[in-house]
């Protein structure tokens, strides 16, 4: 039945593929992209990730669940990439690079490729993504089980790369060390994994522990409080002996090891519900795409209603019709899941709806009262994504108490978190603009490097008007440039109209009004009020090498003015008023 369940989101997710690409009246490469992942992590095996501080005994369990010793251990931090076990009726390792590129190696490879302490391989494990290895154990039938590299080990990229790949994981199991359990920079870590990752709890080492001091079951005890509402479950474990109980057939040193526990969790528990797991996963990401799609479909609509023909409106109205019609069919059974799942608390199904209630896509119609009340839900389940929303929606409304306080929980959890870069950048873009608001220039700037990264172009465009301007650093026109430049050639009109206008007026580069024209274009396509009414004016005027065309010029500011612009309601007074020349005057409408 769940594999049923499965193909028919899968199905759906295939649909809304076909979808996209059918709409060449807008760019969503990167959703389309998003949505593959999306996809292929829907219809993977379940994802079951080992996470927790390094020399905890990580690879000593995994090896211990598959009765073989597969992962490399060693009184050393030893895991220095991602490894996912699969199964395979023989045994084979496949690299998986960065640059998307894969390669075969045989079985006997698998240390060198994988191991901290292997020979020689530094730079090359520096280019691998994940590692892949094949091995024919039966566990490995129902779950893909991942081991990385250990939190807070000497190397910061280790804990880097396991919060990268965490996204992809459908369950997670977290290692703790009997003998130093529950350390605050643990509960910390934990407390950074979206909520429908709430981990189960391994409690490893149990056979270092003396009995004199304390009796184990007392101590189990004491843990599980410690851990109550932050684990779905606690259990003790010697991965040692465990393992040395599979290799020798023992059975007393396996019941003693408390082995058969998580067996048993893994085969009764978690595999009979991996739908869930895979549904929630996928309804987040939906509801991420939805909103990458909401700003390109308004922009859309309004600048085909001002500035095209009567025709070509209607086309576009057309165009859009169809595409939320066909949207609410493809949505449909996701949505109908997410709402009977929301009366039950689930975090997935809450931000899911609070993002299909604000941009209406897959319901026609938005509802912002019912959208702003399930994003703030999901924001206090502790959704990251949800808290970096919330916060992006109330600086926007100008309400900075309020923000601060989301913005400090995004500081605590670490925006890296995200599942998604683009949400990312914009935790990153929002303690940034704060940081600004409250006069620390200085680490605003840094925030704001930090989301450029991650592709923020707000957080671009605002470190090109800081340099063009001199805003508490030195003016730097060709470092303007460059940040206007990155954010404008990823469609972000903002900086296209101040990349436009560095090239209009020659700072920090040649007068070019041609090249200024094309950018302001590309603003005012975007919809930036501005940029309409600066081309309009041109187009008034014939300036700039543009022939004069009052008409298309009152059709782009008519599109300004009706984003509420009183600049453009001003021009259009002008304009209507015979102010611009080669226009019959209407002194009504002025």
């Amino acid at each position: 039945m769940d594999k049923e369940i499965i193909k028919e989101y899968a199905q759906d997710g295939t649909a809304i593929r076909s979808l996209l690409d059918s709409c060449q009246f807008i760019k969503i490469k990167d959703a389309k992209e998003f949505l593959d992942l999306t996809i292929t992590d829907l219809t993977s095996p379940l994802q079951l990730m080992m996470m927790g501080e390094f020399l905890t005994g990580k690879s000593t369990f995994i090896n211990a669940l598959l009765g073989e010793a597969v992962t490399v251990v060693g009184a050393l931090p030893t895991t220095a990439v991602i490894t996912k076990l699969v199964y395979a009726d023989a045994a084979c390792v496949v690299a998986h690079f960065i640059d998307d590129t894969e390669e075969t190696f045989d079985a006997e490879e698998f240390s060198r490729l994988t191991a901290e302490t292997a020979p020689g391989g530094k730079n090359f494990r520096d280019r691998i993504c994940y590692v892949e290895y094949g091995v024919p154990a039966k566990v490995l039938r129902d779950v893909n089980i991942i081991d990385s590299p250990g939190l807070g080990a000497i190397k910061e990229a280790h804990t880097k790369t396991t919060k990268a790949f965490v996204h992809h994981a459908d369950v997670v199991f977290w290692m703790f060390d009997a003998s130093c359990a529950v350390k605050a920079s643990e509960m910390d870590a934990m407390a950074e994994l979206d909520p429908r990752l709430k981990p189960v709890a391994i409690l490893n080492k149990m056979d270092m522990l003396d009995d004199e001091e304390e009796a184990p079951e007392e101590f189990v005890r004491e843990v599980t409080q410690r851990l109550k509402g932050k684990v779905r479950d606690v259990l003790p474990i010697s991965a040692k002996t465990a393992y040395e109980g599979k290799v020798k057939g023992d059975e007393r040193l396996l019941s003693e090891s408390g082995i058969v526990a998580v067996e048993r969790m893994i085969t009764d528990t978690i595999v009979p519900h991996s739908a869930s797991y895979k549904i929630d996963a996928y309804m987040e990401r939906i509801a991420l795409l939805l909103l990458s799609i909401h700003g390109k479909l308004d922009i859309y609509k309004n600048i085909a209603r001002y500035t095209q023909e009567e025709d070509a409106y209607v086309q576009a109205r057309e165009n859009l019709d169809r595409f939320n019609l066909w949207m609410n069919q493809y949505t449909n059974r996701i949505t109908a899941y997410a709402e009977k799942e929301y009366a039950s608390g689930n975090v997935s199904a809450t931000l899911f709806l609070a993002i299909t209630y604000l941009t209406g896509i897959g319901r026609f119609t938005s509802d912002e009262e019912k959208g702003i009340t399930a994003l703030r839900q999901s924001a206090e389940q502790n959704s990251l994504i949800g808290q970096i929303l919330l916060a992006s929606r109330l600086v926007e409304a100008g309400d900075y108490e309020a923000a601060e306080m989301w913005a400090a929980r995004i500081l605590e959890r670490d925006a890296d978190s995200a599942d998604l870069l683009e949400m990312q950048g914009l935790g990153q873009f929002i303690l940034g603009h704060l940081a600004i608001q409250h006069g620390d220039r200085q680490q605003g700037i840094e925030l704001y490097r930090a989301a450029m990264e991650k592709g923020s172009t707000e957080a671009a465009n605002d470190l090109g008007m800081i340099y063009q301007h001199g805003e508490g650093v030195a003016t730097d026109y060709a470092e303007a440039l460059r940040c206007y430049r990155y954010a404008a050639e990823r469609d972000e009109p903002v900086a296209q109209y101040n990349l436009g206008h560095m090239h209009y007026y020659g700072f920090g580069t040649p007068e070019d009004h041609a090249e200024a024209i094309r950018w302001i274009r590309l603003a005012a396509e975007g919809n930036h009020p501005t940029a309409q009414i600066d081309l309009a004016v041109f187009l008034c005027k014939g300036e700039c090498g543009l022939a004069k065309n009052p008409e298309e010029a009152l059709k782009w500011l008519q599109c300004a003015a009706n984003q509420g612009s009183e600049d453009a309601q001003e021009h259009l007074a002008l304009f209507y008023s015979g102010a611009y020349g080669e226009v019959i005057p209407d002194y009504a409408k002025a």
